[in-house]
């Protein structure tokens, strides 16, 4: 799955995942293992290390002062989740939990740091997705105050299933909960979208899995 995958011209595609040569930057200790909805990392905690997920799906979050919690982006094997407040000695900034099973390697700072230093073409690498996850924040800021929840919802699903072939499942399970925090949404509307995309025969899906039957009515939404 590549994490919103980009399927609209007119929205820039999210970052892709770095897949960083980290050698012996890497902390000599195994990968930290956690179940389905362990807290990895939570708002406020000293920044000490960068991780780097290895196997499994986690989901980045900021929770609102209005209580609601936004989806930032699924994370999966390959890609990296706290550089920036590393960088910059700040204390997290956003949740991450384990939609899965997960394999999470810690880096620490020190070492994330001097590879960087050491490395100029990781450095340049780093700034390049950082510079595109700025652009794609604020192009899903602008989709969720311009697109109904329907479209958002359609370009979501695209995004998750990548370019598996129909019937596209959804490699990673996630509840209508998890949907709506990904649209700024209710998980009431999110079902009540889900049936009409279902009786549209746009998707199907039951408890464990949801597929995607026509990507291109999905995408004329």
């Amino acid at each position: 799955m590549a994490a919103f995958f980009e399927y609209r011209s007119d929205i820039p595609a999210p970052p892709p995942p770095i897949r960083y040569d980290m050698g012996g930057h890497m902390d000599a200790t195994r990968p930290r293992r956690y179940f389905r909805h362990d807290l990895i990392s939570a708002p406020g905690t000293p920044a000490s290390h960068v991780y780097l997920i290895h196997r499994g799906w986690a989901r980045l979050s900021f929770d609102a002062s209005s209580g609601r919690a936004l989806t930032l982006a699924i994370l999966g094997p390959g890609q990296m989740f706290g550089e920036t407040e590393v960088l910059y000695d700040m204390r997290r900034q956003h949740t991450l939990v384990a939609l899965t099973p997960c394999e999470v390697q810690c880096i620490g700072a020190d070492r994330f740091k001097r590879a960087l230093k050491d490395d100029p073409a990781m450095l340049e690498q780093l700034l390049h997705r950082l510079t595109l996850r700025m652009r794609w924040t604020e192009a899903q800021m602008q989709r969720i105050a311009s697109h109904s929840v329907a479209a958002r919802l359609a370009h979501v699903l695209l995004s998750l299933a990548g370019d598996t072939p129909e019937p596209a499942p959804i490699p990673v399970r996630l509840t209508h909960h998890d949907l709506a925090t990904l649209i700024a949404s209710t998980r009431e509307t999110v079902t009540a979208t889900l049936g009409d995309f279902r009786r549209l025969r746009l998707v199907d899906f039951d408890r464990t899995r949801l597929c995607i039957l026509d990507r291109c009515g999905l995408a004329s939404i």
